[in-house]
């Protein structure tokens, strides 16, 4: 794509478990040459240029939160969840004249959040997975990070599709299942549910899920969003 590395002081040991951010950048259709930066909790990080296309990729850790800022559009954009060789595709992002980044809501005990919408290949499942997808809805305030992760999203406009069991069929490459970290970093992970598309790219949401640590501890997750 013709990307240059601006500056970057993450090291080899940072990039033993690295992912991929990608995205293009518009303005009424027409490709943006902007300034992508990703930095961690402690400051480091990496930048990059999108080129005359308006393409970018940036190579980042998968170990920890990452926050992306566009230039002149949007400022630590929280990432979280992502996985080893996961490309993370942002889709096109509309950078003036409307559109831009999705949001989507998802609520759960009596809480509802609204947060940002990423959708992309998914690392689960290993590289014996292709075209397997996730899309999530993270959700940051200070120091609080909720995601909820839906992966293997059938790709029809509509329709109502079962959501299965996370730990019975997490190399099951295709399987509906899901993700939630709630506030207190508390990994659920999905028993069942439903996903019904509204759209090629939209969804609503309702899923059951347990935590890892404690089976008996479990939550109901809905939501929407297009991606």
């Amino acid at each position: 794509m013709g990307q240059v590395v601006h500056f970057s002081n993450w090291n080899c040991d940072d990039f033993s478990r690295p992912a991929f951010i990608k995205g293009r950048l518009v303005c009424n259709g027409s490709g943006q040459v902007r300034k992508v930066s990703a930095r961690d909790d402690i400051g480091d990080g990496a930048t990059v240029y999108s080129n005359d296309n308006g393409n970018f990729i940036i190579k980042v850790p998968s170990d920890r939160p990452i926050y992306l800022s566009i230039e002149g559009y949007q400022n630590d954009m929280p990432i979280t969840n992502l996985t080893v060789n996961q490309t993370l595709d942002m889709g096109t992002i509309e950078m003036c004249g409307g559109g831009g980044i999705n949001t989507g809501q998802f609520s759960y005990n009596g809480i509802t959040r609204q947060g940002i919408v990423t959708h992309g290949l998914t690392g689960i499942g290993g590289s014996d997975c292709t075209d397997y997808y996730q899309t999530g809805i993270t959700y940051v305030s200070g120091s609080i990070t909720e995601t909820p992760i839906v992966v293997g999203i059938p790709t029809s406009s509509s329709g109502t599709f079962q959501v299965i069991n996370y730990e019975e069929n997490i190399g099951n490459c295709g399987a509906l299942i899901a993700q939630f970290t709630d506030g207190n970093n508390t990994p659920f992970v999905s028993s069942s549910g439903t996903v019904t598309k509204t759209g090629a790219r939209s969804m609503t949401f309702s899923i059951n899920f347990y935590d890892l640590s404690n089976n008996s501890n479990t939550i109901t997750v809905t939501g929407s969003c297009s991606y």
